[in-house]
């Protein structure tokens, strides 16, 4: 049976070459993708599992009084896609699959993008349930094929003389980063997207090219499939009424409006009147929601939807082109932005496009031109009617549930209709004669997004920490045997050689294991604490920034972190002591305890200390009396290195004149391997010693062990002169020695001179 068709246009350029590529690009992106995604944080995964295990071993469709345990949320969908999936499975068992959950994820203070624990089982060559779980998923990746030929197809009958609109909307649905990252988990979007996608292109050919009873046969059946997959192709019953009332209007016959009905309504019915019969009599619903609708009070809408309808639009956007796992894993927010700009773009493009075409439609002289032209128009009402009875359709769930409903994922069963006018529009902005340009800048663009989403972002954020080896182990620089609680070990720590300055971020490397699985999620503190217990700067966060928390280490598997110490910008200069522990997310007041062999430590572990360095350095003043005075040792070969020299020194007067202030300027050359005290002799008119003291240089803030080459110290020593005696008196003696051994620094003066003894002479001031 037909109507009244248009004359066909001819279908020119090389459209259909491209498809098979974009196809095998599009199986290679989602096996990238379902591979670097862990069973169970594709979003709802667990559950759809569930459903599929239900089928396997019931053999029955899951009622209201089955809804318990992961099954719960899934009760209410269709059959369709479990039943397809437990035929591929069969007679595979999913036994075996582990579902511990990540207690960090989703909190928004230190967030974890893992829902659940990712056991052994799940890595190459996979545990066998694991494995059953791979094959489902590759199943669901071939159904998003049909969205992408489907995607070809609308746009090649919807502009049949622009070839190059339809390879660039393909390219645009097969390589969204959100479309791959859904086909290549298990849920019942893969089919239900798949078969919106077919009844688009099924209505698209009843409105363009007149109702024949095969396309009428094929959109039932499509919409029949839909409905017992997914209730969110509803809104497809209206695009098939608005696909055969065009056919009819076009056609200008009411017999056309009926006998298309009919044969649209016939396999309809016979493919999903079953399950709306069988919700009537199970479930007391005709949809089969009621019963789910009354248990799911805690997704219920508790404010009005305009308090939340900015976060509603972001979470949408953002997870409409790419927010992996449960919308834990996002796209940097500079790409949002863009696609932003783009979608504006071609929202233009998309104007400027229909004021050609009605410009073109007015001075049409033929009958030809003006048939093509109401052809034209037609198809963008049924596109355009698409994409907005599919939007309504999920933006009405939000006056009901919160922003779980949020998700992009829920307009995909449309999403031929959005990647043509996304495509369509950026080509419309560029000349005709550069649109197959344009065409191969926005695949070529869409498959760097997919490509980045893959590689940039999914496989980073699921990939486990590289495992250190023996080697690796052995060559750790600061090993340690340090262990928290009863399953927690810290096998080594890096502080950075140069130490931090005030304002910085200090980096800490920590090197951890645990010989068994961690069922409570912890919080690694990092404290940075200076010699009068200042707290100069703190991280506490969760391991590998929340990618890898306590919950998902593997046993035996020694791995590195770092962690970012933010230092205060107001720090003094000076040691600061780093500090380590855990807690309990939540417990900062209970710490685990700490032991290093079977000596316990506390509640934390001192990794050592590193040199704050303040922003304002230290300079020499200019009363200073200036010096050049030299002290080194012998580098490792027996080579000669000058380590310190002393630039000046400044003698002040206090508490009327009893005490001296000594203050020496010391120039850090190289590096010291050890800690030296610093010694001052104050020496009378005789040449006798009258009075010392001896310190560790800026009285133990400035160990010389920290200093870097460059560093200037400041180092004060107050000494109490013997009554009757001036500073003006007094000569002194100063150097620096081991105290351990005594063994003093051998020095020089600028001269070349070398001092007695270690000990620098320093004339009356």
């Amino acid at each position: 049976m037909t109507g009244a068709a248009s004359p066909p246009r001819r279908r020119t350029g090389p459209g259909r070459s491209a498809l098979p590529a974009i196809a095998l690009a599009y199986l290679l992106l989602g096996l990238g993708y379902s591979l670097a995604t862990p069973v169970g944080e594709g979003i709802d995964e667990s559950s759809h599992l569930a459903y599929v295990q239900f089928l396997q071993q019931e053999r029955r469709l899951p009622l209201p009084a089955d809804a318990h345990g992961l099954i719960t949320d899934q009760v209410k969908h269709p059959p369709l896609y479990y039943l397809a999936l437990a035929v591929a499975t069969w007679p595979g068992r999913f036994e075996g699959l582990s579902w511990v959950p990540n207690p960090h994820c989703c909190n928004l203070e230190r967030p974890s993008p893992a829902v659940m624990r990712h056991g052994e089982g799940d890595r190459f060559p996979y545990a066998p349930a694991y494995r059953l779980v791979r094959r489902a998923r590759f199943l669901t990746l071939l159904m998003g094929l049909a969205v992408v030929w489907a995607t070809w197809a609308t746009a090649r009958l919807t502009l049949p003389e622009r070839p190059e609109v339809a390879t660039a909307a393909a390219a645009v649905v097969a390589f969204l980063p959100q479309l791959i990252f859904m086909q290549g988990i298990v849920n019942n979007d893969g089919l239900a997207n798949a078969l919106g996608a077919l009844a688009l292109w099924a209505a698209l050919r009843v409105a363009l090219e007149g109702a024949g009873r095969r396309d009428l046969l094929l959109l039932g059946t499509f919409l029949g499939l839909g409905l017992i997959t997914k209730l969110t192709l509803l809104a497809y019953l209206a695009v098939a009424v608005l696909a055969v009332g065009i056919a009819a209007w076009r056609a200008r016959s009411a017999v056309v409006l009926v006998r298309a009905t009919m044969w649209t309504a016939l396999p309809l019915a016979a493919v999903s009147g079953w399950w709306f019969a069988w919700n009537l009599v199970a479930k007391g619903d005709l949809l089969g929601w009621g019963p789910w609708m009354e248990a799911a009070g805690f997704l219920r809408r508790k404010v009005p939807l305009s308090q939340e309808l900015p976060d509603y639009l972001a979470i949408q956007w953002q997870s409409f082109w790419g927010r992996f796992g449960w919308v834990t894993v996002p796209l940097p927010d500079g790409i949002y932005r863009l696609l932003l700009l783009l979608t504006a773009l071609a929202a233009l493009g998309l104007g400027l496009a229909a004021a050609r075409w009605r410009r073109e439609r007015r001075v049409a002289n033929t009958a030809g031109t003006r048939a093509a032209l109401e052809r034209d128009g037609w198809a963008a009402l049924v596109i355009g009617a698409t994409a907005l009875l599919v939007y309504a359709s999920v933006f009405r769930l939000a006056f009901t549930f919160d922003l779980t409903v949020a998700q992009g994922r829920y307009l995909f069963t449309a999403l031929p209709a959005f990647g043509i006018a996304f495509a369509g529009g950026l080509i419309a902005l560029a000349p005709k004669r550069h649109s197959a340009r344009a065409a191969a800048a926005v695949t070529l663009g869409m498959l760097a997004l997919a490509l980045y989403g893959l590689f940039g972002v999914l496989w980073p954020t699921f990939r486990p920490p590289s495992r250190l080896t023996a080697q690796d182990l052995s060559n750790l620089e600061h090993p340690l045997a340090v262990r928290f609680g009863s399953g927690i070990e810290l096998m080594g720590a890096d502080l950075p050689r140069g130490g931090v300055g005030a304002g910085d971020s200090l980096t800490v490397g920590l090197v951890w294991r645990t010989p068994r699985w961690i069922d409570a999620g912890y919080v690694v503190f990092v404290h940075l604490v200076d010699s009068s217990g200042r707290m100069l700067g703190q991280a506490d966060v969760l391991p590998r920034r929340g990618l890898y928390p306590t919950v998902l280490w593997f046993p035996d598997w020694p791995w590195r972190d770092a962690v970012r110490v933010p230092v205060a910008a107001d720090a003094a200069g000076g040691a600061a002591e780093v500090l380590v522990g855990l807690y309990r997310d939540g417990e900062p007041q209970n710490r685990l305890p700490a032991s290093e062999g079977d000596r316990a430590v506390g509640d934390h572990m001192s990794l050592g200390r590193v040199m704050v360095r303040a922003r304002t350095s230290a300079t020499v003043p200019a009363a200073a009396t200036a010096r050049g005075d030299v002290l080194g040792l012998a580098d490792g070969a027996g080579a000669w290195r000058d380590r310190i020299r002393l630039e000046a020194f400044e003698v002040t007067t206090a508490d009327a004149s009893v005490a001296v202030d000594l203050t020496l300027y010391w120039r850090a050359l190289d590096a010291l391997p050890q800690d030296y005290t610093v010694f001052v002799h104050a020496l009378g008119p005789d040449g006798a010693q009258v009075a010392g003291a001896d310190a560790p240089p800026g009285e133990g803030r400035f160990p010389t062990s920290l200093w870097a080459a460059g560093d200037l110290v400041a180092d004060r020593h107050r000494v109490l002169l013997p009554a009757g005696l001036r500073a003006a008196d007094i000569s002194w003696l100063v150097g620096a020695y081991l105290p351990a051994t005594g063994t003093r620094m051998p020095a020089r003066s600028a001269d070349g001179t070398v001092w007695e003894d270690g000990a620098i002479e320093l004339p009356e001031d």
